[in-house]
């Protein structure tokens, strides 16, 4: 609604005093602003364009740097998380065998050949396969794996995995036993074929 004149005059003067003071409001903001950008003006320093040496060097095209031989920054070590989960999930799809430690040698040497299959089928990168498998690794064989990797550092890749798995699991002692154990098998006479072959599977 628009300042009626009343019959003192007195409207008519609020309102232009109202103007007058908005007018200096506007006019103080303005002065604000001109000092802000004075003093953004005064921080920053223009530069041309200098092209360098080392401006050419740095704009040069970097073909891209292969997974294996990533560096840690954070976008490398995402990429290389997303891969190794990416490649871990498909591994579980295949149901490879759990093991829980112990000294059962068929359990560790089952263990081994579900993994090394599992792996040799997705063409798993050696570098991901000992951290896939040892995800899969339960109890004290859990414990072990965790002491042996803080005293050892992780594997580098799948055979130094197996080397250190096999020692505690599968040393060369009980294995040569076993492999004696499975040349001297022989057919009695009191047993028919299929025994002596289910014998000669287990």
């Amino acid at each position: 609604m628009a300042d009626q004149p009343d019959s003192s005059g007195g409207g008519t003067k609020d309102a232009h005093q109202r103007l007058d003071e908005m007018s200096q409001l506007v006019s103080l903001h303005g002065q604000q602003l001109e000092e802000i950008l004075r003093l953004l003006r005064a921080q920053t320093v223009p530069v041309g364009p200098v092209v360098t040496e080392e401006v050419r060097v740095q704009t040069e095209v970097v073909p891209p740097t292969p997974i294996d031989d990533m560096s840690s920054t954070p976008i490398d070590t995402s990429i290389r998380a997303t891969a190794e989960a990416r490649q871990a999930r498909e591994f579980m799809r295949h149901h490879p065998e759990k093991f829980h430690g112990g000294t059962d040698l068929e359990a560790a040497e089952k263990f081994m050949r579900s993994h090394e299959k599992i792996h040799d089928v997705l063409a798993t990168p050696t570098h991901m396969q000992p951290s896939i498998s040892s995800a899969l690794l339960f109890g004290e064989a859990d414990i072990w794996w965790r002491t042996t990797v803080a005293s050892k550092g992780k594997p580098k890749d799948w055979a130094e995995f197996k080397e250190r798995f096999e020692r505690k699991y599968i040393p060369p002692t009980i294995r040569n036993l076993k492999r004696t154990e499975f040349q001297n098998i022989r057919q009695r006479s009191d047993e028919s074929v299929m025994q002596y072959m289910d014998r000669y599977r287990d």
